[in-house]
């Protein structure tokens, strides 16, 4: 099978599923592309010196050994998206069978959209969120988007793909796309690896200064106001003194400048500057390593796919647990609040969960890992075999080549057709 993977900004330094998914593909035999801009997205900061330069060029290249088409920006608007030149030509050189897209909010969709017939080809475009609160900017271009663009290109799609029930809550709600043309494949992690390494955890904690006692807590991501990591502060500042005692917490990642200043001085005022050590992002390769290091993994704030890459490190996991949506929406006045659903993360009793927001809640769940090395262990072990068995890019992709080839076995030419 022929297979083209489209996507705005594609950035295999840092991982996710527009690399591993043509990763995989490519290892059981098929024959993959990716067709993308030529450079990484605006926020390039978040990596640090990961991804140092932001235009990458265009041409033809090998990236982490895929087929790569790297075509012109034609325009891009800061915080929205942009617009290539190329999808044409780069389509007709790969002759796929399957033009797989990224992101279904994007405008290169039309072309693929447009060529599909002439072509002849399976359309699939996939959600990779679950929540969606554009600001007063992107709202303008959302709109435009979803009232003019989006009918027409979803008449095209044959499959839609979302990733948590609250992004195919969001296609079907949202943007109106029937329940029967969305599939739920979720995202998943590289088990080869991020697996567990004591000698790296014994090296990275001495260079904290952690004695062998000490309870590591990690995060990894963006450092911004989105993430709450402020909320993770005051909930280790309110653990029993003898707990706190114990406690350290590490932030692997970039992010705004503002916001971890202040994350620094809340931790300053709260008492706990030396237990909060700052680590610049590293390449997905090294992230491993930083896991290892830790006991707990802790995402306060909106999630991210690192929480399952975490959960194969054989950490056991905190996580927010959202509003629904009426209440969220009633909170925030917006409509597009809709909950991002990851009780999927959780289904082997890996971790625990909390009420975004609530830092006397997240407290009782650190002290009851914390205090329970023997708790600690077996969580962390259920979730590494929840990414065995689930959450892992080899079963995804099995998944999702499977969607194709029921996609090619029927009817193309009306996407209604396909149940």
């Amino acid at each position: 099978m022929k297979i083209a993977h489209l996507s705005q900004y594609f950035q295999p330094k840092i991982g996710y599923n527009d690399l591993y998914l043509p990763l995989k593909q490519q290892e059981t035999g098929h024959e993959v592309c990716v067709i993308t801009s030529d450079r990484y997205m605006p926020n390039t900061r978040f990596f640090g010196n990961v991804m140092a330069e932001r235009i990458v060029g265009t041409g033809t290249f090998r990236e982490e050994g895929i087929l790569t088409y790297r075509l012109p920006c034609l325009l891009e608007i800061k915080n929205v998206g942009l617009l290539v030149r190329g999808i044409k030509k780069a389509l007709s050189m790969s002759k796929p069978d399957v033009v797989h897209c990224h992101d279904v909010i994007s405008t290169n969709l039309i072309a693929v959209a447009f060529h599909k017939k002439s072509l002849d080809y399976a359309f699939v475009a996939d959600s990779i969120t679950g929540t969606f609160h554009p600001d007063k900017a992107r709202k303008m271009a959302y709109l435009f988007y979803k009232y003019s663009l989006f009918p027409y290109i979803a008449n095209k799609v044959d499959k839609f793909i979302a990733i948590t029930d609250g992004a195919q809550r969001w296609l079907s709600e949202e943007i109106g796309v029937a329940t029967r043309r969305i599939e739920l494949i979720p995202l998943g992690a590289d088990m080869n690896l991020f697996v567990r390494n004591i000698a790296r955890r014994k090296g990275i904690r001495q260079a904290l200064g952690l004695s062998d006692d000490a309870v590591l807590i990690v995060y990894s991501g963006k450092i911004i106001p989105e993430k709450e990591l402020e909320v993770l502060v005051q909930a280790v500042s309110s653990l029993p003194l003898d707990l706190k005692r114990k406690v350290h917490m590490l932030l692997v990642g970039n992010g705004r400048e503002s916001y971890t200043e202040r994350i620094s001085k809340l931790a300053d005022r709260q008492g706990l500057s030396n237990k909060l050590h700052l680590h610049p992002a590293v390449h997905r390769i090294q992230l491993p390593d930083y896991y290892s290091s830790a006991d707990i993994a802790i995402w306060p704030g909106t999630p991210s796919n690192s929480i399952i890459e975490a959960m194969s490190t054989e950490l056991p996991i905190i996580i927010a647990k959202y509003q629904s949506s009426e209440q969220e929406a009633q909170d925030t006045s917006s409509l597009f609040s809709y909950q991002y659903d990851t009780s999927n993360l959780l289904e082997y009793n890996n971790g625990l969960r909390f009420s975004r927001g609530s830092f006397e809640q997240l407290a009782k769940c650190i002290e009851k890992l914390a205090e329970d090395e023997k708790l600690r262990r077996n969580m962390g072990l259920e979730g590494r075999r929840l990414v065995e068995e689930k959450l892992n890019w080899n079963e995804i992709s099995k998944k999702t080549l499977e969607l194709y080839k029921r996609i090619l076995s029927s009817h193309r030419s009306d996407p209604a057709d396909i149940a």
